[in-house]
């Protein structure tokens, strides 16, 4: 029976998560959006309205996703199992490197 050495990580997605600067700035999306909706009845006419502009020329310079910190951009982490079969082969390998 082959144990399972890595499982995919729950933190991200595919080893990328959203960056915090960009979470706010959809957040502020959502409350003009719906402010405008409250307003008009729709979202027609949003992207030409002065708090869309506003908001959008406040959008962050950097990268929407970052790599996760949690598996380091890979996207999986290593089980129990996973973890105390590197731990035997480091050992067997630094043994075998003297």
């Amino acid at each position: 029976m082959l144990a399972e050495l890595e499982v995919r990580c729950v933190e991200c997605r595919n080893g990328l998560v959203g960056a915090v600067e960009w979470s706010s700035w959809y957040a502020r999306a959502d409350e003009v959006e719906a402010a405008h909706q409250a307003e008009y009845g729709s979202l027609d006419g949003l992207e030409s309205s002065e708090a869309w502009q506003i908001l959008i020329d406040k959008r962050p310079h950097s990268p929407e996703e970052i790599e996760c910190e949690v598996c380091s951009g890979t996207g999986v982490v290593l089980t129990d199992a996973g973890r105390e079969v590197l731990v035997w082969a480091e050992r067997r390998l630094t043994r075998s490197a003297a």
